[in-house]
C-alpha cells in the first residue's frame, strides 16, 4: 500500500507522520477534516491547528513520544494552539510492546476538546507500556478548556481519566503550568479518576498550593473520580452546584 509522508502536502504540521494514501484528509486554513475512520499516532509540534474528527473515529496503537517514552497516542507540544473537536479519538490494541498506548494524550499545548469521546478502554491490558498505569488525558504545561458533549473514559475504573500536573524540573513547564477547565457548556461523563499535583525533585506534591496546576469544573458527570464530594467540591466553583448521584458519580450545573 503507497504510504507518503504528510508534510509533503501539510506543511509543518507532523514531522515524520505517515498516512495510508487512501485515507483522505483536507486541509483548510490550519484545519484538518477527517473523511473517514483512520488509525494513527499524531504529535503537533507547534503552530495553530484544528482537527475535526467530523464524526469519525481517530484510533492509535503504536504510540509516539520521547525516547524511550514511545507511550502518547497524540504528543501536543508547547508552543501549539490545538482545538480537537467533533468525534471520537481512541486507544487500540497494540502489537508492539515498547509503543503500547499509556497516555491517550499528553498534552503541553493550549487545548480546546469540543464534542469528543476520549477512550482508553480497548488499549492493551497487560502489556508493554500499557501493563502499567493509563491516562486519557494527562497535560504537564498549557490551558485546556473542555467543551460540549465532550465523553472522556479511562482504561478501567481505577485508572485515570485526566491527570493535570504542574512541572516543576522543567524551567519552561514551571513558569507555564497548567489548567484545565470543564466549562459551562459541558455535558459529557468522565469516567476515571483525576489527579491534580505538582512534581519536582522531591516527587510529588498535593495539594497544590502554587497555582502551577488547576482544575475547574463547571459542568458534567465525573464518575469513579476517586475523590471524596468534598475533594470534587475544591474544584468547582462559586455559583455552581455539586450533585451527588447514586452510582457514587457527581454532576455540575449552573
Amino acid at each position: 500500500m503507497l504510504v507518503f509522508f504528510i508534510k509533503r502536502i501539510l506543511p509543518h504540521f507532523c514531522i515524520g507522520y505517515k498516512f495510508p494514501a487512501k485515507i483522505l484528509l483536507c486541509w483548510r486554513k490550519f484545519c484538518i477534516i477527517l473523511k473517514k475512520d483512520m488509525w494513527k499516532e499524531t504529535v503537533f509540534p507547534g503552530g495553530k491547528r484544528t482537527m475535526d474528527l467530523n464524526g469519525k473515529t481517530l484510533g492509535v496503537s503504536t504510540g509516539t513520544g520521547s525516547p524511550n517514552t514511545t507511550t502518547n497516542g497524540m504528543q501536543l507540544l508547547q508552543g501549539s494552539t490545538v482545538t480537537l473537536k467533533n468525534g471520537t479519538y481512541k486507544a487500540n490494541q497494540g502489537g508492539d510492546l515498547n509503543h503500547n498506548i499509556a497516555i491517550l494524550i499528553q498534552n503541553y499545548s493550549n487545548l480546546t476538546i469540543e464534542d469528543c469521546t476520549l477512550d482508553m478502554r480497548d488499549a492493551n491490558d497487560s502489556a508493554g507500556n500499557s501493563a502499567r498505569t493509563t491516562y486519557a488525558l494527562s497535560t504537564n504545561c498549557g490551558k485546556v478548556v473542555i467543551k460540549g458533549d465532550t465523553n472522556i473514559t479511562a482504561r478501567t475504573d481505577n485508572e485515570y481519566a485526566l491527570d493535570v500536573m504542574h512541572w516543576e524540573e522543567y524551567p519552561n513547564y514551571k513558569a507555564e503550568g497548567t489548567s484545565v477547565t470543564f466549562d459551562e457548556t459541558m455535558t459529557g461523563i468522565v469516567d476515571g479518576k483525576i489527579d491534580v499535583y505538582c512534581y519536582s525533585d522531591s516527587g510529588v506534591v498535593k495539594p497544590v498550593v502554587d497555582g502551577g496546576a488547576t482544575l475547574t469544573i463547571m459542568g458534567g458527570t465525573f464518575v469513579n473520580s476517586g475523590l471524596t464530594l468534598d475533594q470534587f467540591k475544591a474544584f468547582v466553583p462559586t455559583g455552581y452546584t455539586v450533585t451527588p448521584n447514586a452510582d457514587g458519580s457527581f454532576t455540575v450545573s449552573k
